[in-house]
């Protein structure tokens, strides 16, 4: 009868420790999801398996080419969010271009010429994105499509530097995730005098 009663009592012990460990994880959740919310924090994009959370630092992407991209907008609770999203031009790496002897700036202040949404094939549900990277795509091959064949820009593009920027906002925050295409590593070089054996 002992060995029943000593079963007993181990039984009742894991069952309390279970429901303390739920009761701890349950609470460190709440505050994680009041935390974020009092920081302006109600709702992520998820690409490939990453958050990226409003009114956080964003993030960069290389996106190869010839490929679609899907791209999730949820709130910290998974419900469905009102959300926008535009591709636009990175002021950060702005350069001029030339189309029917007029200059522009890539970036500058007419929203409409700033917009690649369209070049870049953005479609937008509920609850997600998606853009289409066309195959052997460049930023010069996005221009033309925008301003036409004609356009020249008038600097030298770096290939490692991202032209375009996804901006998803729902209310005042916004999630930034900038991003370059069709980035191909070009060879690798080595110094002889550091070559550790």
């Amino acid at each position: 009868m002992s060995k029943i009663h000593n079963f007993g009592n181990t039984i009742e012990r894991v069952i309390t420790y279970v429901l303390i460990v739920l009761l701890v994880l349950c609470f460190a959740g709440g505050i994680a999801y009041f935390t974020l919310r009092s920081q302006g924090v109600s709702y992520y994009v998820e690409f490939q398996g990453t958050k990226y959370y409003g009114n956080g630092e964003g993030g960069s992407l290389s996106l190869p080419d010839k490929a679609d991209y899907r791209f999730n907008v949820k709130s910290l609770t998974g419900e469905t969010v009102n959300f926008d999203v535009k591709i636009i031009a990175n002021k950060a790496n702005n350069f001029d271009i030339s189309a029917e002897d007029i200059n522009y700036p890539f970036y500058g202040n007419n929203e409409s010429l700033n917009d690649y949404s369209d070049v870049l094939g953005l479609k937008k549900d509920t609850e997600s994105f998606s853009i289409t990277i066309p195959e052997n795509y460049t930023v010069e091959k996005a221009i033309r499509q925008k301003y036409g064949s004609q356009a020249e820009i008038q600097s030298e593009l770096q290939n490692d530097l991202p032209y375009f920027i996804i901006s998803v906002s729902v209310d005042e925050s916004i999630v930034d995730l900038r991003f370059v295409f069709n980035v191909k590593a070009v060879g690798i070089s080595l110094n002889p005098s550091e070559i550790v054996f």
